[in-house]
């Protein structure tokens, strides 16, 4: 049974709105999730459009941040203002890909917390100190967490998902990938809540077909993710 693959950005506050419902999702298709942080500039680069991607983005900033606001309130969660941009969160990329090869759910543990720090507490995820604070309640120390982003094959395995990010056509995060189908943005998991659960002999359920998601561009949080974040 294939995996839903999920190219984001930390920086990305739609990819984070997604990140807490994914798993749900998921889950009620019999999938799991395959995280895959890309760095969308390599992205855009390699794709030819960075130029003009880049003026978009700096037209689209102010609005984004008001929309990923209501987007959040809409499914019952509050989006932190960030303190720092997070520059790409280059360690915190490099400690999950290392971590996830040491052991696969704590790296995944990891790379929620760092998120939540981010979106959820608003505070930096640049440095080493920032990510050995965002990932307290795991136990994982400075030391352990360099060693982690030191890993020899973090960078290539970086580099791989940007290809493979390329290769799908991606062309902005959230972007989600199952049984070979693209879905671009957060606003399009109930069409892929809808594609997995429309294909029984792809992992989903008899008798979940479209009538069971409504179009709604918006799904509504389980009931152990964050409400109320100040």
């Amino acid at each position: 049974m294939t995996p839903i693959h999920f190219h984001f950005e930390f920086a990305s506050p739609y990819s984070y709105i997604a990140s807490l419902q994914i798993d749900a999702i998921a889950k009620a298709a019999g999938r799991t999730v395959d995280w895959l942080p890309i760095e969308l500039d390599a992205v855009w680069k390699a794709s030819g459009v960075l130029d003009a991607y880049s003026q978009i983005r700096r037209l689209k900033r102010p609005y984004i941040a008001r929309d990923a606001a209501r987007c959040a309130r809409m499914c019952g969660t509050v989006l932190a203002t960030p303190c720092a941009p997070a520059h790409g969160a280059p360690v915190a990329k490099l400690a999950y890909w290392g971590k996830r090869n040491q052991e696969p759910r704590l790296g995944e543990a990891f790379l929620k917390a760092v998120w939540h720090r981010y979106f959820g507490e608003g505070q930096s995820i640049t440095g080493l100190a920032d990510l050995v604070l965002a990932s307290r309640s795991l136990g994982l120390d400075a030391r352990t967490i360099q060693s982690a982003s030191a890993w020899t094959g973090a960078r290539q395995a970086q580099d791989a998902s940007n290809a493979a990010a390329v290769d799908s056509g991606c062309f902005g995060v959230p972007w989600f990938i199952a049984d070979g189908e693209s879905f671009f943005g957060q606003d399009r998991l109930p069409h892929l809540a809808v594609h997995l659960n429309a294909n029984p002999a792809l992992g989903g359920r008899e008798g979940q077909r479209t009538r069971s998601m409504p179009c709604d561009p918006f799904l509504t949080l389980p009931s152990n993710s964050p409400r109320e974040i100040q």
